[in-house]
């Protein structure tokens, strides 16, 4: 879940560190809110299966 920390990362970049014209912001606070892989990847297409084709 990002609420809290993204909420908390945006702010300290747009606010403490006065940031509000850098268009990095947003980039940079999802980068810490959210450190790891997502937690509901998809799982990889099994490589015996060719995958699907456009009609």
């Amino acid at each position: 879940m990002l609420g809290r920390p993204l909420y908390t990362a945006i702010g300290t970049r747009l606010h403490n560190q006065r940031r509000r014209e850098d268009p990095t912001v947003i980039t940079e606070a999802l980068a810490e809110a959210s450190p790891g892989p997502p937690s509901r990847a998809p799982p990889a297409w099994p490589a015996s299966r060719p995958g699907p084709t456009a009609p």
